[in-house]
């Protein structure tokens, strides 16, 4: 039940990016997970949403920096990632569905 009311949850907000209403910055290292999936059909219908962003922040120096302080206080890798660069875009949300994050 609650992975269903998730996936409506995202299905939802990516309905609002698709009108323009909600946008989406996505990140170098989204995109690199998105690439370790090991499941074909699974990484090619991620790698297809993920055209929906608007921009997609690169990893700089100063997003690594963020993210190895991130992680030194307990942020799994890409998690540090992933908030480093939200904070770099100046997102007003980061959206995850990870429990541990």
């Amino acid at each position: 039940m609650r992975i269903r009311r998730e996936a409506n949850a995202v299905e939802g907000i990516l309905k609002q990016v698709e009108t323009g209403a909600v946008e989406w910055i996505a990140s170098d290292a989204l995109v690199d997970e998105i690439l370790q999936n090991p499941s074909i059909e699974r990484r090619l219908e991620n790698e297809g949403l993920v055209r929906l962003a608007s921009q997609t922040v690169p990893v700089d120096l100063a997003v690594e920096e963020r993210a190895a302080d991130l992680a030194a206080v307990g942020y799994g890798a890409y998690d540090a990632l992933h908030l480093a660069t939200a904070e770099h875009a100046g997102a007003d949300v980061l959206l995850t569905t990870d429990d541990e994050f």
